[in-house]
């Protein structure tokens, strides 16, 4: 097709129109535009993989540097920062942080459930401590402190944390007081159908594979609140008031820190301490108890 040659549909049946110039049919038209969002579906995410990669130094892989599906005379370049709206939040108000270190995950985990009669199969998840690194991540969460809180000592970082909270909550610009309690709820949706009465994680379940809340990171997290902030382990509360902890990773955390509270949706045992509903709703929803009772 011609650059910037505008085709009419008109409703001649022929395939080629006077001067032997092809005529593109309605139904190929339709074709390509159903055909475009797909191509570029597979397309932009190879171009951010390479970018990332490094493929596109000084981004001269994309001829100009503009969009291919953009009209003409539009031009969009795909690596302009978005324009934020609204106010920004946060110790460095509207800053967001990323932390990413290739070395703190196995690229060799199978990640896959063994079956009662597999024979000789070695169970192979992705947060045992053989695919997980503890050592990284425990670096990661310090330099992810550090970076959202504008600060280059981790304790400072801590204080900072704790003084912008109070600040929000009407308290004033004070730090940690002891007696006050942190909450470390996790994502444990798996645990509902992934353990037995035990605690123990069911190896045969793919459920129990899920990408949920690293115990990696939750033993770094109790780490820095405990030995960094000054946070007392019986003030901490770790888990998911609805859920329960494997006792895979239960052991994990008890083991560095037997004073901090650990909660169960079963009962009082093993460590536990057992969640109740409250006396009055605390979350409302908008279908008046109809689904979620």
């Amino acid at each position: 097709m011609q650059k910037n040659k505008v085709v009419t549909n008109k409703s001649a049946s022929s395939s080629q129109v006077k001067g032997g110039t092809k005529k593109i049919s309605r139904r190929s038209m339709l074709k390509s535009l159903i055909l475009v969002p797909l191509n570029l579906t597979l397309w932009l995410p190879a171009v951010k993989a390479q970018r990332i990669a490094g493929g596109f130094s000084g981004e001269k892989g994309i001829p100009d540097n503009r969009f291919a599906g953009s009209g003409a005379g539009q031009t969009r370049d795909l690596y302009t920062p978005n324009q934020p709206f609204g106010k920004a939040q946060g110790i460095v108000p509207g800053r967001v942080s990323w932390v990413w270190n290739p070395a703190s995950t196995n690229t060799a985990c199978a990640n896959k459930p063994v079956p009662d009669d597999a024979a000789g199969v070695q169970y192979d998840a992705w947060f045992m401590d053989k695919n997980t690194n503890q050592k990284t991540v425990d670096q990661m969460l310090i330099a992810g402190l550090c970076s959202m809180t504008g600060k280059n000592e981790i304790n400072k970082a801590w204080d900072a944390v704790f003084r912008f909270h109070n600040q929000k909550r009407g308290k004033g610009d004070v730090p940690y007081r002891k007696g006050e309690k942190i909450y470390i709820k996790l994502n444990r949706t798996s645990a509902s159908g992934g353990m037995n009465t035990e605690y123990e994680r069911r190896k045969d379940r793919p459920v129990t594979l899920s990408s949920e809340t690293s115990p990696q990171i939750v033993l770094s997290t109790l780490r820095q609140l405990v030995n960094v902030a000054g946070v007392p382990q019986e003030n901490i509360y770790v888990g998911d008031a609805m859920r329960n902890i494997y006792q895979d990773e239960y052991l994990k955390y008890h083991t560095e820190f037997p004073d901090v509270n650990y909660l169960s949706s079963f009962g009082s045992t093993h460590g536990r301490i057992l969640c109740s509903e409250s006396a009055k709703d605390l979350l409302f929803y908008s279908d008046n108890k109809a689904v979620m009772k």
